[in-house]
């Protein structure tokens, strides 16, 4: 800022009643630049004339007096906060205004029935009488939920809650807390933003900015200390989402924020929602209040989930309002291609993520009979080019079955799994490794794909075996393996002939000899997401499956169900089922597993499929 604009604005900050030192300290006038205005004979006369205009305060340890202006600052409405060129001079939709004076009992001044309803599932009229002293808002993700709720109202109840019972020199509170580290100092930051923007709140700070600083400057990582304009000692502070709700009991609080507070419980963090709900409730003083922002996650499940049922509509014991993305925010993703692409890969998540709606809470049936009978009739185009070729595994030898799919990848977007091997172990007699893997191998050079995906079970065992060279006989076609050392020779001189077919003893020496070598399983942020793709390809009509009563029978068996706690997914559960047949042992949904990697590794968990058949149509056409 200029120096001439800074004195203008200094003569405007006392004139409306700040006292000169929070002026100096909210615009960082130095002691130089102060004496040159004091010493310019056409500056002195104006801010002579500003000081004049400030009355000397009453200095009184117990209660500082106020000046009008402070008065202003620490009774100022939220909405008026929020919109204010001098607060947080934001812009919000409609939306958020109906929240933010439905958080403050001011429905009289929504005048939006329709709004009310989709929001609050009642009209204006059904809205509280009197200011809720808890704030629940279940919204789609990137609305403003955090930046335009949450944290503005972290600063506005810093500096307007009255704090009668906190004697001086004691510290208030203004609680932020998230299931992260990283989503609690977002919260925080934009506190930061919003105070450093504010010449009113900058003056309040309680550490000494420099003449230089930026936001990052404002208070400490994890804590912003402000006096109030009435003496009262408040910080804003992050702490810990931990068990027990222990960040939540200490100082009285003017205001909690508990961001994403779907996501505060969890097998994983262990955090008990319920408690850290509780225990912020109690300490929250007389006009605060808890505020509750969170994108949906499990249907019914958590703290913020049993408020929903129990309020929205009434509010009796909370003000709880349902909104989407588009409805909080509606200039987000114009063009619409973030969510054209976020349905196309993964339908659940964005009916989460932008629809507001949370997860079915049950296990249940993860592919649906209809679409597996769908899959099996379905044909593939005959103008459809393959191009990609690839197999996945679920080797094992004692318990389960022994699989191996073999998939196909078309330049129109489709797939089809062409090809299933199956080996079944006997009751009290275990698959010899090296006959299945001789079998399996048979099914791949016969199609020329030498690689396999599979899963860390067995993995050296079948490394090993498939690890062998082997090249067809040129007379009799079957499939042998190199000898020790010179002439390979189409013979099995073994006990297990009948197992593999007995040679035709032709002796030669290949030019053709080749390995199967093995994949990694897919590198996935979930273990499901193989499993949600090939749903989501079923549904879309993508895939191609063959009638076989097993592969049926086990897809029909998989179970989907949400797990708890940030960042997680589904638990893919796959019941074990017996084999058929005397001494038959388990299946524990091999088959599906072979075919979800061999799917997985021609391609169809990389893109969505309106990209993937452009890509594919380009690997065709390099291809004639």
């Amino acid at each position: 800022m200029a120096s001439t604009e800074k004195l203008d604005e200094y003569i405007r900050l006392t004139s409306s009643g700040l006292s000169p030192e929070q002026a100096r300290k909210a615009l960082r006038v130095s002691d130089a630049l102060f004496n040159s205005w004091l010493k310019d004979a056409k500056v002195r006369p104006r801010l002579e004339a500003a000081l004049r205009m400030v009355a000397p305060p009453e200095v009184r340890d117990d209660e500082p007096s106020m000046s009008d202006a402070a008065k202003l600052v620490t009774s100022i409405g939220f909405y008026e906060f929020l919109t204010s060129k001098d607060f947080c001079d934001l812009e919000i939709s409609p939306a958020v205004r109906a929240i933010v004076l439905a958080s403050e009992a001011r429905a009289n001044e929504i005048q939006d029935d329709p709004m009310c309803v989709r929001l609050f599932g009642c009209d204006a009229a059904g809205l509280p009488r009197v200011k809720p002293r808890v704030v629940v808002v279940r919204s789609g993700g990137q609305c403003g939920k955090t930046s335009r709720l949450g944290a503005p109202k972290a600063v506005h109840a810093a500096v307007t809650v009255p704090l009668p019972n906190v004697r001086p020199g004691q510290w208030a509170r203004s609680l932020i807390g998230a299931p992260t580290e990283d989503l609690a100092f977002a919260a925080i930051d934009y506190c930061r933003g919003i105070i450093f923007n504010s010449s009113v709140l900058r003056s309040m700070l309680t550490d000494e900015l420099p003449e230089d600083a930026d936001e990052e400057d404002v208070g400490q990582r994890g804590r912003i200390g402000l006096k109030r304009p009435d003496g009262k000692l408040v910080e804003i502070r992050v702490k810990a989402a931990n068990s027990g709700g222990m960040g939540a009991r200490s100082r009285s609080l003017v205001n909690a924020l508990f961001d994403e507070f779907c996501f505060f419980r969890g097998s994983d963090s262990k955090v008990n929602d319920a408690e850290f709900y509780r225990a912020a409730v109690q300490r929250v003083v007389p006009d605060g209040q808890v505020w509750l922002p969170s994108t949906p996650w499990i249907e019914g499940m958590g703290k913020l989930e049993e408020l929903v049922a129990k309020y929205h509509g009434n509010h009796r014991g909370a003000l709880v309002a349902l909104a989407t993305t588009r409805l909080m925010f509606p200039g987000w993703d114009p063009d619409r291609i973030i969510e054209s692409q976020m349905r196309e890969e993964d339908p659940d998540n964005a009916a989460r993520e932008i629809d507001n709606v949370p997860l079915t809470a049950s296990e249940s049936a993860f592919y649906s009979p209809a679409v597996i009978v769908a899959a099996e009739q379905r044909i593939i185009a005959p103008t459809a080019k393959m191009i990609m070729r690839g197999a996945g595994g679920d080797f094992a030898f004692v318990r389960n079955s022994s699989t191996l799919a073999i998939a196909e990848a078309y330049d129109d977007g489709t797939f089809a799994v062409t090809d299933l091997d199956e080996y079944k172990p006997r009751q009290g007699k275990a698959l010899r490794p090296s006959i299945v893997c001789a079998k399996h191998a048979r099914r791949l050079f016969n199609v020329e794909t030498f690689a396999v995906m599979c899963d860390g079970h067995y993995r050296e065992s079948v490394r090993e075996h498939f690890g062998k060279r082997r090249a067809f006989c040129p007379v009799c076609r079957m499939l042998v393996e190199a000898p020790r050392q010179g002439e390979w020779r189409c013979e099995i001189a073994r006990e297990d002939v009948d197992d593999l077919g007995e040679g035709c003893g032709h002796v030669w020496m290949p030019s053709d000899a080749r390995t199967i070598g093995l994949v990694a399983g897919p590198e996935s942020t979930h273990a499901s997401d193989p499993f949600k793709r090939l749903r989501h390809a079923m549904n879309e009509g993508c895939v191609k499956l063959p009638a076989i009563a097993r592969l049926s029978q086990q897809l029909k068996a998989v179970q989907g169900k949400p797990k708890e706690g940030p960042g997680q997914d589904y638990a893919i559960r796959q019941p074990e089922q017996r084999n058929s047949g005397p001494g038959a042992t388990s299946a524990h949904g091999d088959l599906v597993s072979a075919v979800v990697l061999a799917l997985w590794r021609v391609g169809l968990g990389r893109e969505s499929p309106v990209k993937r058949k452009a890509s594919f149509g380009k690997m065709a056409e390099r291809r004639t």
